[in-house]
C-alpha cells in the first residue's frame, strides 16, 4: 500500500512542478508504470492459483 501513496505523491509534485514552471517554456510530466521489478511474490500473496468457481448445481427432479 505504501507504494500506492508514494506514487500518488510523486504524480502530484510533477504536476505542481509543471504548474511552476510551464509558464517559463518548461514542461514535466509523469507515467506510471505499476509493475513489480525482480523475482518472486510479494508479501501476502497466495501461493497457488486461485480456485475456478462451479456453477452451482440444480436438482430438478425435486422440482
Amino acid at each position: 500500500m505504501l507504494g500506492n501513496v508514494n506514487a500518488g505523491a510523486l504524480r502530484n509534485w510533477v504536476l505542481n512542478l509543471h504548474n511552476e514552471l510551464s509558464e517559463s517554456g518548461i514542461y514535466t510530466a509523469h507515467i506510471a508504470i505499476n509493475t513489480r521489478l525482480g523475482e518472486g511474490r510479494p508479501r501476502g500473496h497466495p501461493l497457488g492459483r486461485p480456485r475456478a468457481r462451479r456453477a452451482p448445481v440444480v436438482n430438478l427432479t425435486r422440482l
